[in-house]
């Protein structure tokens, strides 16, 4: 198991290797994962936004989107952790 600050901080290498330019990003714990969204400005969510979920049990990373809409509901059945910069 993998901490959230651990999650926070793949996450954090993620966009700073593939997105530098988007300076704001939310989180969410859904059960055995976090999710993470990135945006260029805390307004605007980019269709598509990047989006990723990293596990709990191992660390491991798999992007998602929305379509498909279960994905949209996983993440509103989530915790909000809050904005992350």
């Amino acid at each position: 198991m993998i901490t959230f600050e651990k999650a926070l901080s793949i996450a954090k290498e993620i966009k700073a290797e593939k997105f530098p330019n988007f300076k704001h990003g939310a989180a969410a714990e859904i059960k055995d994962r976090w999710a993470f969204i990135f945006s260029a400005d805390k307004d605007t969510v980019l269709t598509p936004a990047p989006m990723f979920y990293v596990f709990k049990e191992n660390g491991r990373v798999e992007w998602f989107s929305v379509p498909p809409m279960e994905n949209l509901e996983l993440i509103n059945s989530g915790e909000y952790l809050g904005t992350i910069e």
